[in-house]
C-alpha cells in the first residue's frame, strides 16, 4: 500500500510521536525493516534466516538467503557483512555473527545438497548473453534464468567465478566451494561457456540474443605513478593472486611490500606470508581508515604481517635492474575528504626506506572497455560505463552491471547490481516496469502494556575462530539466538495467539494510506465504533496530519446478515456466533477480541454482511480483474512471502489466507478472462492460522466440482503448498493449462449485474461460463424420449454447496424419476442450463448466440419427444424466445408439470400416511396453477396455497427483509397446520431452506414438489 506522507513517516522515524483522537491519546513508533536487511544491498532477510537457524530449520534458512543471494557459501565466508555494523546488539555488546550464521547454513546444505541437474526448459523465446562470470554476472544470470529465459554467460578466464576463483586467496574461499555454487546457477539452466573473451556486444545481438549484460568487472589497476612502478619485482595484487590461484606463482622468497589497505591488499599479504615470504603493509592512514575487514586485519597481525602506517609511497628504488626497496614519506592525518576519511598530509622533509624483494600493488582497480570494439558505449567518471535507470549503456540492447558501472566495490554489492540489471533487462523484453522498492516502515501505536527488547547475551568464543572454523550446531543456535528480531513483526505463528497488536489501515488526509499495527484493545473499539475511524490526528513534532483508522478485523452488516451460521462454523478461534433474541431475526456477531482477521468468516459468507477493510471483495475483485490479463490468477497467501506482502504483482492478488478465497472470486477470476485460478498457501508446518493448511485444498476442491457441473475441465483450478518457489509452480500450472488447450474465457466481469453477495456474483458469472464449455456433451439421439432442461439448478446447487449451504438437491433427479414412473421415458439433458437469456440481458449478445445457438443444435440433434422445462421462467424463455431469435426449434417445449398432471395415477403411488402441505410459488400463473393440481393429486396430501411469492433470493437480494419474508413464509405454513412447505423453483427451495438452516426455527420441512411426489411413489424409500 502507499506510504502516509513521507515528512510524517520520517519524522516518526527520526523523533517519535504520538496520535490523538476520539478515544484518547497514544504514543507511537516507526518498525521498519531490520537495520541488518536495511544494510544488506543485496536485500537478505537477515531477521527471517536467523530466526530459521534457532529454529533448527536450517534449509528453511538457505533457501531464504538463495531468494536475494546465490552466493550463500561465499558470502558466509567473505562478505564484508555491512549487516552487522548495523547489529542493535552492538549497543548491547556485541553484534550477532551474521556472516558466520550464513555460513553455517550454507554448509549445512552443502553437507546434504545432492549433485544438481539441469532441467530448465525456457518460457520465453528472448535469448541473453552474459559477458562476464563474477558475482554480478552470474546473479544477473541466475534472476534471469529464473524469470525463464535462455542465459548464456561468456568468461574469458579458463574458469567461471571472476574475483571468487582467481582474486580471493583459497584460505579464505576454498575453490570448491565456489565451484560448487556456480554449478548450481547452472543447474537452474545458465550456459557457462569459459576460455571465450567478448570483444564486440553488438555482434552478439546480431546473432540472435535479444540482450547483452557487460560484467567483466574492473580489470585495470590503478598507479601510484611514483618513480620505479614499473621496474621488474612490481606486480599488482590481482595479478599476484591470480598467479598464486593459477598455480603459476608457488612461493614469495624475501621481504614483500604491499602497499594498500584494503581487503586486496589483506589477501595479497597474507597470501605472500603463506608463500614463504616476510610481509609489511604499507598504508597511508591509520589502522583505524583501513577499509579491510577488521578480522582480516587482525588475522593478519596474528600471523606475523607488520602494518606500517602513515606512510606515503614517494618512490621504487631499483638495484641491478629490479626492484630493491621503496622509500616512504611521512603522513598525518589532516580534514576529511570526499570518503569521510581524514585525508592524510605528507610531513615535510620526514622520508624513511623499506627492504623490498617484491612489491605488491593495491591501491585499487578500474573498468576498462579498450578491448570492446564498440564506438557508442559513453563512460562515466574513472572509466565506468554509463547506464540509464534500467541499467541500459548508451548502445540499445547492452546493459552492464557490477563494477564495470561502479568501480570497485563488495561481493555483495556487485550481487545487488546483478539483480537490478536482471530487472532491467526484463523491463527492456517484457515492458514490464521495474517494480519501486515497497517502503515497509510501519507504524506502530502503543499504550503502556506493550513492552520489546530481548536481552543480549555474551559469547563463549572468539569472532576470530569463526573465520578459522566456523560455527559448530549448538554455537550457531546459541548465536541466532541473540537476535533481537527487531523490524517488521514477522506475524509468526508461535506468537499470534498472544499478539497485542492488530493490523489497521491508516489513511491521511492526502488519501494515502499505511498499514499500521494498532494495540489489540484500541483496534477492538475502532471497530465496534464506526464512528470512531475519524477525528485522529497523528503528530510527530510540528509536523502533523489527520488520519482515519479502519482496522483489520472482521465485522458484520446486521441488515445483510441472512443468519445462516456459516460463519460460526468457519471460525476456529471462536469470534464469530449467531446471537438468538426471542421474536427478533438472528444476527451473527463478532467478538473482537478474539477475531484474528484470516478471512475464512467473510468467504463464506453468503450475503456479503462480513466486511473485513482492505480484504473486502470489491478489492479482491478488482484486483483479480487485473490479474487475469496475465492468463492466470494466483490468490496468494501473503505469510510465505511478505517482501510483497499486500501489494499486488502480475498475476498475484495477495490474501490473508487462502480461507479468504470464496467460490465467488475464483469464478468471477475466470469470467474476468483467466484462464485458470491457482490457490497459493503456506505449507502445513508454516500456516500462521488454525485450519488454514487444509482450507485452500478444501476451496479448490469444491470449485473443482463447480467446474465439472458447468461443462469445464477441473484443470482449470489448482492448490499449491508454497515452497518459496511459487513463480515456478504459478508457471508449470500455466503451462499445464496451454498444453491442455484450456484458453482464456471472455473478460465479461464488468457486465455481470452489480450484487451485494459473493454467492451471487458467483451464480451470475457461472452463466457466462457456461456458454464457453471445455467439454461439449453429445446428447446422443431421444428418440420418443424426453430431455429435461436441468436449467439453472446445476449452478445454483455446485456453487451453493461449494459456499456450505443446501442447494437444490435432489430437485432434477426427482423430476425424472417421477416422469419415468408415469411412463414417460426422460433423461436429463446435459449441458442445457435454460435459455440463457441472461447473457443478452447484461449485455453479452456474442455468448448467448454462441450458448442458445449450441443448445439449440444439440437438442435438435437428439430428436427428442419433447424439451422439458422444470420452472416457469424456463418455459416461457424456451418457448417464446428462441423461436423468435433462430426461427422453428424443430421440437417441442412442454412444462413438467402440465405434462405429468394427466399422466400421473393413483396407481402409481404407495398408500401412506395423510400429510398437510403449504405450496408456495413466485408465479401466479398456470405454470404454478399446474404445479399445485399436481401436488393435491397425490393420494393422502391435502395441500393449501400461500399467499403470493416474495421474489427474493438469498444471493441477489440479501437482506434483512429478505430474511423475514423468508421466516414469515415459515409461519404462514406453521400457521395453515402444514408440516411440509413445497415450492415449484429451485429459488425459492433454496432461499427457503436457507431460513431453516440459521434464520428461524421451525418444525416445516421444505422440499420442491417433485422430490415430494417422488417420495411418495411405489417402491421409493
Amino acid at each position: 500500500m502507499a506510504g502516509t506522507s513521507p515528512s510524517i513517516l520520517d519524522a516518526l522515524a527520526r523523533s517519535g510521536g504520538s496520535l490523538s483522537g476520539p478515544l484518547g491519546s497514544f504514543s507511537t513508533r516507526i518498525e521498519g525493516r531490520p537495520p541488518c536487511s536495511e544494510a544488506c544491498p543485496a536485500g537478505i532477510d537477515v531477521k527471517a534466516y536467523v530466526a530459521l537457524i534457532a529454529d533448527r530449520r536450517y534449509s528453511e534458512a538457505v533457501d531464504v538467503i538463495r531468494k536475494a543471494n546465490p552466493f550463500p557459501g561465499v558470502c558466509g565466508r567473505v562478505c564484508t557483512h555491512p549487516c552487522e555494523a548495523e547489529c542493535t546488539q552492538a549497543e548491547k555488546g556485541e553484534s550477532v555473527a551474521i556472516r558466520a550464521l550464513k555460513r553455517f547454513a550454507a554448509e549445512y546444505e552443502l553437507s546434504r545438497k545432492p549433485i544438481a541437474c539441469s532441467s530448465f526448459k525456457p518460457m520465453r523465446r528472448e535469448k541473453i548473453a552474459v559477458a562476464g562470470a563474477g558475482p554480478a554476472g552470474l546473479t544477473a544470470a541466475a534472476d534471469l534464468a529464473d524469470a525463464g529465459f535462455e542465459v548464456t554467460v561468456f568468461e574469458a578466464a579458463p574458469k567461471a567465478g571472476g574475483l571468487l576463483t582467481w582474486g580471493i586467496p583459497g584460505f579464505r574461499l576454498p575453490k570448491n566451494l565456489v565451484q560448487s555454487e556456480i554449478r548450481g546457477i547452472a543447474a537452474m539452466g545458465v550456459t557457462i561457456k569459459t576460455d571465450e573473451r567478448i570483444e564486440s556486444p553488438s555482434s552478439l545481438l546480431q546473432k540472435g540474443f535479444s540482450a547483452v549484460i557487460l560484467a567483466t568487472g574492473c580489470q585495470t589497476p590503478t598507479l601510484m605513478n611514483i618513480e620505479g612502478e614499473k621496474s621488474i619485482g612490481v606486480i599488482d595484487c590481482l595479478d599476484f593472486l591470480f598467479e598464486v590461484n593459477d598455480g603459476k606463482r608457488t612461493s614469495a622468497k624475501g621481504d614483500v611490500v604491499v602497499i594498500g589497505g584494503g581487503n586486496a591488499a589483506l589477501d595479497a599479504a597474507r597470501t605472500a606470508a603463506r608463500l614463504g615470504a616476510k610481509v609489511a603493509i604499507a598504508y597511508r592512514r591509520t589502522e583505524e581508515e583501513m577499509p579491510a575487514d577488521r578480522i582480516e586485519v587482525e588475522l593478519a597481525k596474528r600471523e606475523g604481517i607488520k602494518l606500517i602506517l602513515l606512510a606515503l609511497p614517494f618512490r621504487i628504488v631499483v638495484e641491478n635492474g629490479q626492484v630493491g626497496s621503496v622509500e616512504f614519506q611521512r603522513a598525518t592525518l589532516g580534514d576529511p575528504d570526499a570518503t569521510g576519511r581524514r585525508r592524510p598530509v605528507p610531513v615535510p622533509d620526514d622520508f624513511f626506506t623499506l627492504r623490498a624483494d617484491l612489491v605488491i600493488r593495491a591501491v585499487g582497480s578500474k573498468p576498462d572497455i579498450s578491448s570492446l570494439k564498440e564506438t557508442d558505449l559513453k563512460t562515466a567518471q574513472m572509466g565506468a560505463l554509463e547506464v540509464d535507470e534500467n541499467n541500459m549503456t548508451s548502445a540499445r540492447g547492452v546493459f552492464a552491471a557490477g563494477d564495470l558501472v561502479t568501480g570497485p566495490t563488495s561481493i555483495v554489492e556487485a550481487i545487488r547490481s546483478g539483480h537490478d540489471v536482471a530487472r532491467g533487462v526484463v523491463a527492456f523484453l517484457t515492458g514490464e516496469r521495474k517494480p519501486k522498492e515497497a517502503d515497509e516502515r510501519v507504524i506502530v501505536i502503543e499504550d503502556a502494556t506493550c513492552r520489546e527488547g530481548r536481552l543480549a547475551t555474551t559469547r563463549s568464543w572468539s569472532s576470530y575462530d569463526i573465520e578459522e572454523s566456523g560455527l559448530d550446531e549448538t554455537s550457531a543456535i546459541s548465536e541466532a539466538s541473540r537476535c533481537a528480531r527487531c523490524g517488521l513483526c514477522s506475524d509468526c505463528a508461535v506468537c499470534l495467539s498472544q499478539c497485542e497488536h492488530r493490523h489497521c489501515v491508516m489513511t491521511d488526509e492526502y488519501g494515502k494510506s499505511q498499514v499500521v499495527k494498532l494495540p489489540a484493545t484500541l483496534a477492538k473499539a475502532i471497530t465496534e465504533s464506526p464512528e470512531s475511524r475519524d477525528g485522529w490526528m497523528i503528530a510527530a513534532g510540528p509536523e502533523k496530519t489527520r488520519v482515519s483508522i479502519e482496522p483489520v478485523l472482521a465485522n458484520v452488516d446486521g441488515k445483510l446478515c441472512t443468519s445462516c451460521a456459516l460463519c460460526e462454523e468457519a471460525c476456529a478461534y471462536k469470534a464469530m456466533r449467531v446471537k438468538f433474541e426471542k421474536g427478533k431475526a438472528q444476527t451473527a456477531i463478532v467478538d473482537h477480541s478474539a477475531c484474528r482477521g484470516c478471512g475464512a468468516c467473510t468467504s463464506v459468507c453468503p450475503s456479503g454482511a462480513i466486511s473485513q477493510g482492505w480484504m473486502a471483495d470489491e478489492r479482491l475483485y478488482g484486483q483479480a480483474g487485473e490479474a487475469a490479463k496475465g492468463g492466470v490468477v494466483a490468490f496468494s497467501c501473503i505469510w510465505h512471502d511478505s517482501s510483497s506482502a499486500m501489494e499486488s504483482r502480475k498475476g498475484i492478488v495477495p490474501v490473508i489466507c487462502t480461507r479468504r478465497v470464496s467460490p465467488g472470486l475464483v469464478i468471477e477470476s475466470l469470467v474476468a478472462g483467466a484462464a485458470g485460478v491457482a490457490l497459493v498457501g503456506c505449507g502445513s508446518e508454516g500456516c500462521h492460522y488454525l485450519q488454514g493448511p487444509w482450507m485452500g485444498g478444501e476451496v479448490a476442491a469444491r470449485m473443482k466440482t463447480v467446474l465439472v457441473s458447468l461443462g469445464l475441465d477441473p484443470a482449470r483450478v489448482t492448490y499449491i503448498e508454497s515452497e518459496g518457489n511459487d513463480d515456478d509452480a504459478i508457471a508449470k500450472f500455466k503451462k499445464k493449462l496451454s498444453k491442455g488447450k484450456l484458453e482464456p474465457f471472455e473478460n465479461v466481469a464488468s457486465k455481470l449485474p452489480a450484487m451485494a453477495s459473493g454467492l451471487g456474483r458467483g451464480i451470475a458469472a457461472a452463466h457466462a461460463l457456461m456458454a464457453q464449455p471445455d467439454m461439449r456433451k453429445d446428447l446422443g439421439s431421444a428418440t420418443g424420449k424426453y430431455l429435461v432442461a436441468p436449467g439453472c439448478i446445476p449452478i445454483v446447487d455446485s456453487l451453493m454447496t461449494a459456499q456450505g449451504l443446501k442447494g437444490p438437491g435432489r430437485m432434477l433427479e426427482s423430476a425424472i424419476k417421477v416422469l419415468d414412473a408415469a411412463g414417460l421415458t426422460a433423461r436429463k439433458a446435459e449441458g442445457i442450463f435454460g435459455p440463457g437469456l441472461r447473457l443478452r440481458k447484461w449485455g453479452m449478445g456474442g455468448l448467448y448466440e454462441q450458448y442458445a445457438k449450441r443448445s439449440m443444435d444439440s437438442v435438435r440433434k437428439a430428436k427428442p419427444k419433447a424439451l422439458v422445462a422444470l420452472t416457469e421462467e424456463a418455459y416461457g424463455r424456451f418457448r417464446d424466445d428462441w423461436p423468435k431469435e433462430f426461427g422453428a426449434l424443430g421440437f417441442e417445449v412442454v412444462a413438467l408439470p402440465a405434462l405429468l398432471k394427466s399422466k400421473l395415477k393413483k396407481s402409481h403411488f404407495k398408500e401412506a400416511e395423510p400429510l398437510t402441505v403449504a405450496f408456495h410459488s413466485c408465479g401466479d400463473g398456470k405454470f404454478a396453477d399446474d404445479a399445485l393440481s399436481l401436488v393435491k393429486a397425490v393420494p393422502g396430501i391435502r395441500a393449501v396455497r400461500l399467499k403470493g411469492g416474495c421474489g427474493e433470493t438469498i444471493w441477489a437480494k440479501p437482506s434483512a427483509e429478505t430474511k423475514l419474508k423468508g421466516i414469515a413464509i415459515l409461519r404462514e405454513a406453521e400457521g395453515r397446520g402444514a408440516s411440509v412447505l413445497v415450492v415449484d423453483s429451485h429459488q425459492c427451495l433454496a432461499h427457503l431452506q436457507a431460513s431453516l438452516a440459521g434464520w428461524a426455527e421451525s418444525g416445516v420441512q421444505v422440499t420442491d414438489a417433485y422430490s415430494l411426489i417422488a417420495s411418495r411413489m411405489k417402491g421409493a424409500k
